[in-house]
């Protein structure tokens, strides 16, 4: 599982540097880090979550605007060049493997991590300020984010709560 933390933290670098590019005027992505052989892409990411999301490849197609064929046809890219199966398929829907969800965290991180980035450095630029934070289920941590939430609110801020497992977090 460490080559497959390698190519997500690649991937992440990779895309940030793409964003940058892009804003300061480059006419097309950064190709460079596909050399390395490393192909998975954001889209890529986002149909797993999709996917996972929804249970079923039909559903998540749908939802999409994309042929359920183009978008098992990713996943299964994405598999191949991971090595692992992310999804049982079933003819009632998908059902992640421990791979599967384990990338799942990653997946959702990576594409918070970059839309994160293109909010941050798109051309548009607000002037809103974010606060995210990470914390397991309690009660306790979601009230006292929303009484902070509710102190700032207006439109300078967003906030974000991701709730996750404790590995997720740190």
């Amino acid at each position: 599982m460490t080559s497959l933390l390698s190519v997500i933290s690649i991937t992440v670098l990779a895309v940030a540097l793409e964003l940058v590019l892009i804003e300061q005027g480059a006419d097309c992505l950064f190709p460079l880090w596909r050399a390395k052989g490393i192909l998975m892409t954001l889209q890529q990411l986002r149909y797993l979550i999709a996917v996972s999301e929804h249970g079923s490849i039909h559903s998540a197609a749908q939802s999409l605007y994309v042929s359920q064929s183009n978008l098992s046809t990713a996943i299964k890219e994405l598999e191949n060049e991971l090595g692992i199966t992310i999804f049982i398929r079933s003819n009632r829907g998908v059902t992640l493997t421990n791979d599967g969800t384990e990338l799942l965290g990653y997946a959702r991180q990576v594409v918070e991590q970059a839309d994160m980035l293109e909010d941050r450095y798109s051309r548009e630029r607000s002037d809103h300020r974010q606060l995210a934070v990470s914390t397991q289920h309690y009660y306790f941590s979601v009230q006292a984010f929303m009484q902070v939430a509710d102190e700032f609110q207006g439109d300078e801020y967003d906030f974000i709560l991701r709730e996750c497992a404790t590995g997720q977090i740190i």
